[in-house]
């Protein structure tokens, strides 16, 4: 019985920690192209950005991965993983996070936060 605790436990954390790697690896992204910009050719990085963001909405698949990151690292925080419950609070800020760590739909507000603005 320990082994599959263990084992569930295990899985819990890394697909916390592959939810708040693609937010860093997404808002890292963003910095780059917003970095980029500011070149003489930094246009095509944003040609290239926003050309994928229309095409995402065009077959309906815009912030499907995003929402699925957020769901996960709430729901990990509502089992009490403490990674995800630290991540929740980084991104979402303290006092928003205490209002809202409750809520059974805070996923959406979470996958608001985790947009790269």
């Amino acid at each position: 019985m320990r082994a599959k605790e263990g084992a569930l436990r295990e899985k819990v954390v890394l697909s916390t920690l592959e939810a708040i790697e693609f937010t860093i690896m997404k808002k890292r992204a963003k910095a780059k192209i917003k970095n980029n910009s500011r070149k003489a050719l930094g246009f095509l990085d944003t040609i290239s950005s926003k050309k994928r963001g229309v095409t995402k909405w065009w077959n309906g698949t815009l912030g499907e991965e995003r929402t699925r990151h957020a769901a996960l690292l709430w729901y990990n925080m509502s089992c009490g993983d403490p990674i995800a419950v630290e991540a929740c609070r980084e991104l979402m800020g303290l006092v928003l996070f205490n209002t809202v760590r409750r809520h059974p739909d805070g996923s959406d507000l979470l996958k608001k936060c985790m947009q790269s603005k």
